[in-house]
């Protein structure tokens, strides 16, 4: 593997090494590693500073770069021998020369956005632990968990979707009360939840908006990020199992509640 040529660190470090190779962002590695964000990130300045390198940028430069030139071919061999023997002078120079142009050639270095630095977020509360029926702006609603471990800097509801926007990258899982949450489907760009809180079954669409990615590992636990300059925007839709019914779905200090009757 390319790290492994570069500096060897404790265990663990080599996993790193290849996601922030890959150009993943602190999310998800946070996610791959099975770490908090704050965990993620440490250990990737460490990483950077246990390498020498100025950024997160020089870092995956320097993991893409061999420790030592490429083994020359026989053929090579054979020529620069015979330049030795007729030129020795000549062949220095050529062989210097030659050294210098194969430095001189690196990689091209992709930037990736490294996610929104550390700071302050909302802190949610606890989830409710029953499912009991609350009125919210006048409709009936009920508390079906806390789906992120942050709670969104702003929401609104468009239509049937419940729109959340966040201003720092989240880690998460799946709740399990007082509703039980699974993922049903993952992909890059959002993720079906299948609910049950022991009312009726639901499926819960998450998408992304431009620039917003999923990421996932295990335990039913996942990251959203964003690649753009602001936080990662969510949009979320309630609906029946067989898709015929939506509810409408309201985020409050972090928890989710689900309406009782069907969305006009």
């Amino acid at each position: 593997m390319p790290h492994d040529r570069v500096v060897d660190g404790p265990p663990g470090d080599a996993e790193l090494l290849d996601l922030i190779e890959q150009g993943k962002v602190d999310a998800e590695i946070a996610v791959r590693l099975g770490i908090p964000i704050e965990q993620a990130r440490d250990r990737v300045q460490q990483l950077i500073r246990n390498h020498h390198a100025a950024s997160r940028d020089e870092l995956r430069d320097l993991l893409g770069k061999p420790a030592r030139e490429p083994r020359q071919t026989p053929r090579w061999n054979l020529v620069l021998l015979a330049l030795a023997f007729c030129a020795l002078p000549a062949g220095l120079v050529a062989g210097w020369w030659l050294r210098g142009q194969s430095e001189g050639t690196e990689p091209a270095t992709v930037s990736f956005d490294a996610g929104p630095p550390a700071g302050s977020s909302p802190t949610v509360e606890a989830t409710p632990a029953t499912n009991e029926t609350v009125l919210i702006d006048g409709r009936q609603m009920t508390p079906v968990g806390r789906l992120f471990d942050t709670a969104p800097a702003r929401s609104s509801i468009e239509g049937h979707t419940l729109v959340l926007e966040f201003d720092l990258p989240i880690v998460s899982q799946a709740p399990q009360r007082p509703a039980f949450w699974r993922i049903a489907e993952k992909r890059p760009d959002g993720a079906l939840f299948s609910l049950d809180n022991g009312k009726r079954q639901l499926v819960i669409i998450a998408r992304g908006a431009d620039g917003t990615g999923f990421a996932y590992g295990l335990n039913e636990s996942f990251s959203i990020f964003s690649r753009t300059e602001s936080g990662p925007t969510v949009m979320l839709t309630a609906r029946s199992v067989l898709g015929q019914t939506y509810y409408t779905l309201i985020a409050d200090a972090g928890w989710l509640y689900v309406s009782e009757e069907p969305a006009p």
